[in-house]
C-alpha cells in the first residue's frame, strides 16, 4: 500500500461557465503501477461564491497529463470505468442558509483498477495523473453578464491509496 496527497492547487478560480469551462482543481501523479493494482481517491473542495449561487461540479478522471479535463485514450485503455474514478454530479452552493452555504465543501470518493499497464514508446511503464475537474455554473435565468468565479480555497486536498494486488 502506498499513499500520495497533495494540497496544492492547480488553480484557484472557476469561471463562471455556461459551456463547457472545466479546470483542474488539483492533480497528482502515480508511477510505478502494475496491472490489478487499485488506486482508492478521496477529494476534498472548499469552494466560495459572491453574489449568485452556482452550481459546482467534480469529477474525478485518469490520463498522462496533469491538465486533462477528461480521461485521454491512455486512462480508458488502461483504467477501469474507461479512465474515470468518479461519475460527474454537484451541488448547489447558495449565499443563504442552506446544507451547502458558502464556502461550500464537495468531496469526492471512488476506485479505479488497473486494468493494463500503460508504456512510452521504449517500453517503460508510463505515469498516469489523478485528476479532480470542477466547473462553476451561475444558477441564474437572466441574461448572461459578468458573474465573479468561484474561488478555491486552500482547505482542499486530493489523496490516492494504491492497493498493490499480489503477483501470482
Amino acid at each position: 500500500m502506498k499513499r500520495y496527497r497533495t494540497r496544492k492547487r492547480r488553480t484557484k478560480r472557476l469561471p463562471a461557465a455556461f459551456e463547457n469551462g472545466k479546470e483542474v482543481v488539483y492533480s497528482q501523479r502515480i508511477g510505478n503501477l502494475r496491472k490489478r493494482d487499485v488506486l482508492i481517491v478521496r477529494a476534498r473542495q472548499v469552494s466560495r461564491i459572491q453574489r449568485f449561487p452556482y452550481f459546482i461540479s467534480d469529477q474525478i478522471v485518469i490520463s498522462t497529463r496533469p491538465t486533462s479535463t477528461r480521461p485521454n485514450p491512455v486512462g480508458r485503455r488502461n483504467v477501469s470505468r474507461v479512465g474515470t474514478v468518479t461519475e460527474t454530479n454537484g451541488f448547489n452552493c447558495t449565499l443563504g442558509p442552506s446544507a451547502f452555504s458558502s464556502p461550500c465543501v464537495g468531496v469526492k470518493a471512488g476506485m479505479a483498477r488497473v486494468q493494463r499497464v500503460a508504456k512510452t514508446g521504449s517500453g517503460h511503464a508510463k505515469p498516469l495523473y489523478v485528476n479532480l475537474v470542477s466547473r462553476g455554473f451561475p444558477k441564474l435565468i437572466q441574461a448572461r453578464g459578468s458573474y465573479p468565479p468561484v474561488r478555491i480555497l486552500d482547505r482542499g486536498h486530493l489523496e490516492i491509496t494504491r492497493l498493490r494486488a499480489d503477483r501470482r
